[in-house]
């Protein structure tokens, strides 16, 4: 995005506060966000003057006796919960990727960028499940997490052609697909990169033959619509809101509805295997 000084994209600035005391902690933070509440309500926890500024998050080993990495107070939103802390053996890259996820939710994405159709194979981005806990190898360099950077074309899993790969969709060119690689289908990470000779099935070979495999495991054939620039759909003021109102700014963006997904119908995120809890 552009900014008034002229520069381009957006600062992350992360502010750890203080764990939170034996006497507040819940053990389940059920119903998630009722206790969630709680927490964020105590000002030793949240000042309420950063509201309309900062995300709030807090980091929980589960929430709602479930196994879910995480979650988001909607799409957008301004509140995310990373829950990863009763897998003990989880990577500082699984963790940073899986909060990242749910601060991309928090700021306006999908699982499929612009639906929830997971695993889609065409979407490279940290909200498809694929990357939250692995991110890519871009330019030779391993596990970045990043959301999308390129539009991908659509993508027919009746006809997979390992030679030709995906097609990028304008202003991206092959150059830009062909510093992506470090791809994953089906929870299995494959050869090539994103512009030419992707092991699709994985089986260390690539195919000159076209074939059909079901990547998002729905047991149909389905045709996957190009893939949006996450980077050019995010969505920055949460609630629909953002300045401070009692300094005098507070800015409306006027969308039609303020919530793309709204809370209620907000589903668990990625499920880690229940053998990995302490």
């Amino acid at each position: 995005m552009s900014n008034p000084d002229g520069s381009t994209g957006v600062s992350l600035h992360l502010v750890v506060d203080q764990q939170i005391a034996a006497v507040d902690a819940d053990p389940d933070l059920n119903p998630v966000w009722t206790d969630f509440d709680k927490l964020k309500a105590k000002s030793k926890y949240f000042a309420a003057s950063r509201g309309p500024f900062f995300h709030y998050m807090v980091i929980a080993n589960h929430y709602d006796g479930d196994y879910s990495s995480g979650i988001s107070r909607g799409i957008p939103a301004h509140d995310l919960v990373m829950t990863l802390g009763d897998a003990g053996d989880s990577t500082a890259l699984q963790l940073a990727g899986t909060i990242m996820h749910e601060l991309g939710h928090n700021i306006g994405l999908r699982h499929g960028g612009t639906d929830h159709a997971n695993y889609k194979p065409n979407y490279l981005s940290i909200m498809n499940y694929e990357y939250q806990f692995y991110g890519f190898t871009i330019g030779g360099v391993a596990n970045v997490l990043d959301y999308s950077r390129v539009r991908v074309a659509s993508f027919n899993e009746a006809t997979i052609n390992e030679v030709a790969a995906f097609a990028p969709v304008a202003p991206p060119k092959e150059a830009d697909l062909a510093r992506i690689s470090g791809l994953r289908f089906n929870e299995a990470q494959v050869i090539g990169n994103a512009s030419t000779n992707i092991d699709f099935n994985g089986d260390g070979d690539v195919s000159t033959a076209s074939y059909s495999r079901d990547f998002n495991r729905n047991g149909v054939v389905d045709v996957f619509p190009a893939s949006q620039n996450d980077w050019t759909a995010l969505l920055y003021d949460g609630g629909g809101q953002i300045g401070d109102p009692s300094l005098g700014f507070l800015q409306n963006l006027n969308r039609e509805e303020l919530f793309l997904v709204v809370p209620d119908e907000m589903e668990p995120c990625l499920t880690v295997d229940p053998s990995r809890a302490q």
